[in-house]
């Protein structure tokens, strides 16, 4: 893995441990976020 994407990773993973969100919309913002961007319009 590219080294960058490495760092990223880190970052979320000490972001995720601060969130102070309810489950429910951790869940709900995880599911949006992973929705395939097929979904997403296409831009012409």
């Amino acid at each position: 893995m590219p080294f960058a994407f490495l760092g990223f990773s880190t970052k979320i993973g000490r972001l995720d441990r601060k969130l102070t969100l309810p489950a429910e919309t951790v869940v709900l913002v995880r599911e949006t976020v992973a929705a395939p961007t097929a979904a997403c319009p296409a831009r012409t």
